[in-house]
C-alpha cells in the first residue's frame, strides 16, 4: 500500500484527470497534481511537509472537498491556514454560534458537529472534543426541553422525543 507523501501513513491513491487522488486517514483527501513527483528534493520540503500535514486536512474540513496540491497551492494552502489561525477566538466564537444555531432531537447532534467542525477545519471527533471541552468549560450547556404530549379521550399520544439545543451559560453575576 502506498505511503502519505504528507504523513507517512498508509494512504489509497486513485489516478484522476488532475494527477493522483490521495485518501489518507489522517490527511483526509487531496489530489496531487501530475508531475509532483520530486517534492522530497525541495529545499523546503521538510517544512513544507510539516505545514502541508495541518493545512490539508484544515481544508478538506472547511470545504469538504479534497484541495489540488500544486506548486502554486502550497504556498496559498499555507498562507490561508497561517492567517486563519492568527485568530482563534474569533474562529471559537464562530462555532458556538453554530453550535447553538438549532435544536436537535434525541442524540442527533451530528449535523452541529458538522457545522463546528466546518468553521474549525477539524475532523468531527476532534470537533466534538471541542464541544465537550465547551460544555466543561461553562461556556455552553445542554438544554431539553420536554415531550410535548397530547391527551386525546384520555390516551397521552407521544408527539416527539425531548427535544435538546445548545445554549450559552448564564455568566454569574
Amino acid at each position: 500500500m502506498p505511503l502519505c507523501i504528507l504523513c507517512g501513513s498508509e494512504a489509497t491513491e486513485t489516478p484522476v484527470d488532475a494527477g493522483q487522488h490521495v485518501s489518507c486517514p489522517e490527511c483526509k483527501q487531496y489530489i496531487l497534481a501530475e508531475g509532483l513527483t520530486d517534492l522530497a528534493k525541495r529545499n523546503d520540503w521538510p517544512q513544507l511537509r510539516s505545514d502541508l500535514a495541518r493545512a490539508v486536512p484544515w481544508w478538506f474540513f472547511q470545504k469538504a472537498e479534497p484541495i489540488t496540491l500544486t506548486d502554486v497551492t502550497f504556498e496559498y494552502l499555507v498562507a490561508s491556514l497561517k492567517v486563519f489561525e492568527e485568530d482563534p477566538e474569533k474562529h471559537e466564537r464562530e462555532a458556538v454560534e453554530a453550535l447553538v444555531s438549532e435544536m436537535f432531537e434525541g442524540e442527533r447532534d451530528e449535523s452541529l458537529i458538522a457545522k463546528v467542525s466546518q468553521v474549525l477545519g477539524r475532523s468531527p471527533k476532534k470537533s466534538r472534543e471541542f464541544v465537550e471541552d465547551l460544555i466543561a468549560g461553562g461556556v455552553v450547556e445542554i438544554v431539553i426541553y420536554p415531550t410535548r404530549q397530547l391527551d386525546e379521550g384520555g390516551k397521552s399520544v407521544m408527539l416527539r422525543g425531548p427535544l435538546k439545543k445548545y445554549e450559552r451559560c448564564k455568566k454569574s453575576a
